[in-house]
């Protein structure tokens, strides 16, 4: 059941003392600094992730759901407070396998309230908040947003893994958030590693990543994704779904 909104509000006033230090940067994977050429991503950005096409028209670009399950478990892992919203498909346990702290997570699958307002809420006490859309935001919700997650230096990572990357004039755009993101992943291709016929355990998988930056260019990287502990089909099978 989702907390009500008046235990959204406290509990971002909760954390806020008690985030990360006062760096402008929070910490990367080690795997991603070659990709973004420093070891941490700015405090405030918005940072977009997607599958580079749709996954019914290339099963090979599964994978966006896991990416951003695996950032935001890593960035946990640094000490930072996160929040996972309209992501109902979302696995603490698996991304406690990862790093994820879920004493200084929070997971609310179905919000009380507007998606805006309850991400607007969250970003004033969280250092990172995890949006999954469902649906295309508008303009107006998506500069709030952005507007409040600068002024409170909460990085925002959205997610839209049924989406694909909808390439405007000039610019990439994320589709679903009419704005440009300052950082865009897209999972280019990817090959899983360990199963076969529907049984064994997953072991690796391989991404090959786009990164489409505001400022800055155009970069492409293969990492290979090692989970801490073998999934089993069973597992993979229920998280391919969100991907």
């Amino acid at each position: 059941m989702p907390p009500p909104p008046d235990r959204l509000v406290g509990l971002a006033s909760h954390t806020r003392p008690t985030s990360l230090a006062r760096t402008h940067l929070l910490p990367l994977p080690g795997e991603l600094w070659p990709l973004f050429g420093e070891p941490g991503i700015q405090r405030g950005a918005v940072l977009a992730i997607t599958n580079a096409v749709p996954a019914r028209a290339n099963p090979c670009t599964y994978g966006a759901s896991s990416l951003a399950t695996w950032v935001v478990s890593k960035i946990s892992s640094t000490g930072a407070w996160c929040a996972v919203v309209n992501f109902p498909e979302f696995s603490p346990q698996l991304a406690y396998r990862e790093g994820l702290c879920l004493d200084r997570s929070v997971f609310i699958p179905w919000p009380p309230m507007s998606v805006v307002d309850t991400v607007s809420t969250l970003l004033e006490g969280f250092d990172l908040v995890l949006l999954r859309l469902s649906h295309r935001l508008g303009h107006g919700s998506t500069k709030q947003i952005t507007s409040m997650a600068r002024h409170n230096r909460c990085l925002l990572v959205v997610l839209s893994p049924l989406n694909y990357l909808d390439t405007s004039p000039g610019v990439p755009r994320y589709p679903g958030w009419p704005q440009v993101a300052d950082f865009h992943l897209t999972v280019q291709n990817s090959n899983w590693i360990g199963l076969d016929r529907s049984h064994g355990r997953f072991m690796s998988c391989e991404w090959n990543l786009g990164l489409t930056q505001r400022h800055g260019p155009n970069k492409t990287l293969t990492i290979s994704f090692q989970p801490a502990c073998g999934l089993g089909q069973e597992d993979l099978s229920e998280h391919r779904e969100s991907s």
